[in-house]
């Protein structure tokens, strides 16, 4: 459907869209500029033909309901509601690219650390030009800046540090750009490239610990979209609306709409007692991941001195998950859907990244998991310290 819908865009509205770009070559190449940085996966002219056919559909199909809806009235009325539906859509097709760049480059900038941290890790097992970008197309941060340098260098037949500096200009973010062009200058050394990616590692790590605070929202709110709903979540909702509405029952005058300060102080601890399950399960998973990662990184060291099948140590939390993985081994499983298989039950992001990597290094993934370990762990301790202050913070309100 998808597809049928582009296609029709592009035969009705191509001619208006090729007008428009010649009276407004301007604001044609912002458009352009955003849905490039923004990584959308669509041209530029195919994205105005879309918005002219959508625009046409609402027009039409909203002037027939409000002329239907609306027949016993003045005609002012439909016609009134069918433009700020025009208007609407228009806006949001001009705004929607902004916004998404504006998203790609403040989570590029977040993630800057651990990119880098990857490139250092996967350049000291001895990736080298290329190579060192194909595996952070597992990484979610990464991917659409790795899959441009992959192209250029396939496709176009340009050198690496050309496709470098042609990325460098397709990123959102001003302090990737500037990497990537002082990576372009090195890239073709591999000694010069590891010290690099080396020192910058640490600089960018030390400066991102630096914004902790400033961070701490944004770094929470990914946990909070992540959780799933709970029937205790609706049970507590529930609970905190009757609350409510005994205090306003009891305790609010309607008719001078006025009531004592106890009143807002109940409506407080109502509201604390509506998101409680949220805060306790957000860092309960926190908790659990970061015991998760630290048992884990103690399992990779542990895999650089003992050969799998005879690994019997305990690893906490995660203890279950190796030993299944070492009986699933004796058992003659492959090394990659041993890996899968730990990663999908341990059912943690950043490991499950950490494995998705190393598989992708087309390298003996438990040779490799020991040095991937460390820069994407690095990742989630500035992490852990935002949860600790949001638990201090939400302890200290209740």
């Amino acid at each position: 459907m998808k597809g049928i819908y582009v296609k029709i865009a592009n035969l009705a509205f191509e001619p208006l869209t090729n007008f428009t770009i010649k009276i407004f070559p301007k604001f044609y190449n912002n458009l352009q500029k955003n849905i490039v940085y923004s990584g959308m996966p669509v041209l530029s002219i195919t994205y105005l033909s879309i918005m002219y056919l959508t625009t046409f559909l609402i027009l039409a199909i909203g002037s027939a309901l409000s002329v239907i809806l609306l027949y016993a009235y003045v005609m002012f009325y439909p016609l009134m509601i069918t433009a700020v539906m025009v208007i609407i859509s228009v806006l949001l097709f001009l705004i929607v690219p902004k916004l998404k760049a504006n998203e790609k480059r403040n989570r590029i900038e977040r993630n800057l650390p651990f990119t880098i941290s990857l490139l250092a890790a996967l350049s000291e097992i001895g990736l080298t030009k290329l190579d060192l970008f194909k595996p952070l197309l597992k990484s979610r941060d990464s991917k659409i800046e790795a899959l441009r340098i992959i192209n250029f260098t396939q496709l176009k037949k340009t050198s690496l540090a050309e496709a470098l500096l042609e990325t460098s200009q397709l990123t959102p973010s001003d302090r990737y750009r500037v990497f990537l062009q002082n990576l372009a200058k090195r890239i073709n050394n591999p000694q010069q490239t590891l010290a690099y990616l080396k020192e910058k590692a640490e600089s960018t790590l030390r400066e991102h610990k630096r914004r902790v605070v400033k961070n701490l929202w944004r770094e929470t709110k990914a946990i909070f979209f992540s959780l799933k709903f709970k029937i205790k979540y609706l049970i507590f909702v529930i609970i905190s609306l009757v609350l409510m509405v005994v205090c306003f029952f009891f305790l609010f005058d309607f008719a001078t709409f006025d009531a004592p300060f106890y009143f807002y102080l109940l409506l407080l601890i109502v509201i604390i007692i509506a998101w409680s399950p949220v805060f306790y399960d957000i860092n309960k998973k926190f908790k659990t991941d970061r015991e998760q990662e630290r048992e884990f990184v103690k399992f990779t060291r542990e895999l650089s001195k003992t050969p799998v099948g005879k690994i019997d140590k305990n690893f906490g939390i995660i203890s279950f998950n190796t030993q299944k993985l070492v009986n699933q081994y004796k058992m003659g499983i492959t090394r990659n859907n041993l890996l899968n298989n730990m990663a999908k039950d341990m059912n943690n992001s950043t490991i499950k990244e950490i494995i998705d990597i190393t598989l992708e290094t087309n390298r003996d993934p438990f040779k490799v998991l020991p040095i991937m370990t460390k820069p994407l762990i690095h990742k989630n301790k500035v992490k852990f310290q935002h949860v600790a202050k949001l638990k201090s913070k939400t302890s200290q309100t209740k």
